[in-house]
């Protein structure tokens, strides 16, 4: 997995400025890309449909709600649901977080990343 490195200075001007602010201290940023083809294939997915700002807080109710915690020296972290924790939900709680339009194609994508994710 590649970073991505980007300026500080060179950030986008519309990032919240809570965020952009300690990163202007820090000079070099690394951006990470999706550190499975799982997180790409749910991001994406979740992504589908709706705008950028709506998918984004979409994405952060979906892990916060069904994905693990990790507590970091930043605060609590959640990665993405299992592949098998998706299986696992029922319409009304992909409906819970707003993610009533994906209740078909993130279990579709769970049963083929189960059986085809290794190749």
């Amino acid at each position: 997995m590649d970073a991505v490195e980007t300026l500080a200075v060179d950030l986008p001007t519309r990032a919240p400025r809570q965020l952009t602010e300690p990163l202007h201290q820090l000079g070099t940023v690394h951006r990470l890309p999706s550190p499975t083809l799982w997180e790409a294939i749910t991001s994406g997915l979740l992504r589908r449909i709706i705008r950028a700002p709506q998918a984004r807080a979409l994405y952060q109710r979906w892990i916060a709600a069904y994905g693990t915690a990790w507590d970091t020296p930043a605060g609590t972290m959640h990665t993405v649901p299992s592949p098998d924790g998706v299986l696992d939900l029922t319409e009304e709680q992909f409906a819970t977080v707003g993610a009533a339009l994906h209740h078909k194609a993130l279990p579709a994508a769970a049963v083929a990343y189960l059986k085809h994710g290794e190749k």
